[in-house]
């Protein structure tokens, strides 16, 4: 076993051709943060990039996956957020677009951005008590950066339904909208991923790396094109007060002028 980098918030480990990176901030709800943000960057490019490593397994530590973008801590800061945006992208698209095979191992909560870290990869295994949430919009967000990788899985209607409702999807209804791969039994996550390693220890690599770039041009338009799209769409809605200030409220423990309590109408 080698550890290749460690940090307050991520650990990367490769044992022979594996490279594990996981999530070790359980107090934050490995929420992405800038220094979570420049630890996972620098485990993922590493990981990438080693001619030795044929597959790559995010996971984490903790009751929750991961809880997105810390944006509370960065609602004053705007170049701070730029930043992170771009490293969040870079973060997906790396385990979107490597040519090894990607693996999440979902074994708590993911939200927000966390749903995108969990969809860009090629297979997500979760466990069966664990809940996808896109709780973007009751902080006043829209979840665009994580939307072109979302619906690598998703319907656009069943993304629709999820961004509008935030509604915390399980992990077995999360298995039949294609946004999970297979609900693993509790207890059962390491067995299930070694038995998926092993399968993919049986495969040629340069065979899947191609299958993989080839799989991708069946989108609308490049990855690259839409991840831009993606990150002009959430910089201008960042800049609006209403938006900033709702975000402040959040973190200063108040309920943002959207907040309100809707009847039953016509009952």
């Amino acid at each position: 076993m080698e550890l290749t980098s460690v940090g307050e918030r991520v650990r990367a480990v490769r044992e022979g051709s594996v490279t594990r990176v996981t999530l070790t901030h359980p107090s934050t709800g490995n929420a992405l943060d800038c220094a979570a943000l420049e630890q996972l960057v620098g485990a993922l490019r590493a990981a990438v990039s080693d001619a030795a490593c044929r597959a790559l397994v995010v996971s984490s530590v903790g009751p929750r996956f991961c809880s997105g973008a810390d944006v509370f801590t960065q609602a004053d800061d705007a170049p701070e957020r730029e930043a992170s945006m771009r490293a969040f992208v870079e973060c997906m698209t790396l385990l979107c677009a490597s040519s090894m095979p990607t693996i999440a191992c979902v074994e708590g909560d993911a939200l927000g951005g966390g749903v995108g870290l969990a969809a860009a990869c090629d297979i997500v295994l979760a466990s069966e008590e664990v809940t996808f949430t896109l709780s973007e919009v009751i902080f006043g967000m829209i979840p665009a950066l994580i939307t072109p990788f979302l619906l690598r899985r998703l319907t656009l209607g069943r993304l629709r339904y999820m961004m509008v409702s935030s509604r915390a999807i399980p992990a077995r209804e999360a298995r039949e909208a294609g946004l999970v791969d297979e609900v693993v039994p509790g207890g059962e996550m390491e067995a299930t991923l070694a038995r998926q390693l092993g399968r993919i220890g049986r495969s040629s690599p340069p065979a899947i790396a191609t299958g993989k770039a080839y799989l991708d041009g069946f989108g609308p338009g490049g990855l690259e094109a839409r991840t831009s799209a993606a990150m002009a769409l959430q910089q201008e809605w960042l800049k609006r007060p209403e938006v900033m200030e709702g975000i402040q409220m959040f973190a200063d423990g108040f309920s943002p002028p959207w907040f309100e309590k809707l009847g039953r109408a016509g009952r």
